[in-house]
């Protein structure tokens, strides 16, 4: 299969990570050398993934996030030369879209937190400087001083694009009137659902257990169904017999709205009237009667009691609106030349021997 996915399937572990390490600075030269293994054709066409607005990106860095989005999405050591090619594309589209929003940052005036980037490169230099195995110190110790710069100049971008991020999401507070009509708009969003009063008296029953088991719960359960016909307490019965947590309040669940009871106990629900009790429901964890205290209909809360509730979400749906429409501007006017070199080298590294 190729290099690549030989090493995958070699159970190295953080091993690779060194690989990885040393291709950000190093990719050119390991591709050159693999490329003159078949070849001894020149080389230096491919220095250079593609040039961004002017800003050329390295060949060395496509490689690096290729082959290691490759080795967490394909771990299992197969492709196919399609999911190749489209696989390409994506990690190349998105290395594209890092390096645009870094250059909008920078045209924003947006800088890097030092404090932070520092941080973060000691917190990976200690990792790896005090890494248990001696392989990966020694690793380490040989490609630190080229490495750091390369992992510092990605720190940076990530940082800047989180920064771009957060500003052009925090909008400024829709007027009042946008919000109630917002509200208007969306009124589901602001509606309680319907609810259920419910108290129950659970049998338990472990799922494993034989038909008998079952139909013998079940009958137990009829039986404690007739008691309470004839007056005796629910509450009471509960705290002896069942075996839900709510067995010490008497059975007492309180307000449950839709999707809280699996399926066959919400059907029961539908049907029956505040006071009254089901029959034996068989659920997953053993048969139940349930007892219908109340019911509260779903009901619309007013603008007044949800205002700040409705003004956030507005501004948060807006905020996405202006980052999505940030990323279709910097990509529509984005002046792109690719090096297809550098794709066309990946499909005989990596699909070569299948």
């Amino acid at each position: 299969m190729g290099y690549i996915l030989l090493f995958y399937k070699s159970g190295y572990g953080r091993v690779l990570l060194f690989l990885i390490l040393s291709l950000m600075l190093t990719g050119q030269n390991v591709w050159a050398d693999e490329k003159n293994a078949e070849s001894d054709g020149d080389t230096s066409e491919a220095d250079y993934f593609a040039v961004i607005n002017n800003q050329k990106v390295s060949a060395a860095e496509y490689i690096y996030r290729f082959r290691k989005s490759l080795r967490e999405k394909f771990y299992h050591g197969k492709i196919s030369r399609e999911e190749l090619d489209n696989f390409k594309k994506e990690v190349a589209d998105e290395l594209v879209l890092e390096v645009l929003l870094e250059q909008e940052a920078i045209k924003q005036g947006l800088r890097p937190d030092s404090d932070q980037v520092t941080q973060k490169l000691n917190s990976l230099d200690e990792k790896f400087t005090n890494a248990e195995s001696e392989e990966e110190r020694d690793s380490w110790k040989k490609d630190r001083e080229q490495v750091l710069p390369i992992m510092k100049t990605r720190i940076e971008r990530e940082l800047l694009v989180t920064k771009l991020k957060e500003q052009v999401k925090n909008v400024t507070t829709p007027p009042v009137d946008e919000v109630r009509q917002y509200y208007i708009d969306n009124k589901d969003k602001f509606t309680e659902p319907q609810q259920w009063d419910v108290s129950i008296i659970l049998l338990t029953v472990d799922p494993s257990s034989s038909p008998e088991v079952w139909e013998e719960t079940v009958e137990k359960a009829e039986k404690i169904l007739k008691k309470i016909r004839k007056g005796e307490s629910f509450e009471e019965l509960a705290r002896i017999h069942s075996g839900d947590e709510s067995a010490v309040d008497g059975g007492h669940m309180g307000y449950i709205h839709i999707g809280m009871l699996g399926t066959p106990a919400q059907k029961m629900l539908n049907v029956m009237e505040p006071g009254e009790l089901s029959e034996p429901v068989v659920l997953l964890e053993g048969v139940a009667i349930f007892r219908l205290n109340d019911v509260r209909q779903a009901n619309l809360n007013t603008f007044e009691d949800v205002q700040e509730r409705a003004t956030n979400l507005l501004k948060r749906e807006l905020g996405e609106e202006a980052w999505n429409k940030l990323l279709k501007t910097v990509r529509s006017t984005a002046d792109i030349e690719y090096n297809e070199a550098v794709s066309n080298e990946l499909n005989v590294q990596t699909v070569g021997d299948s």
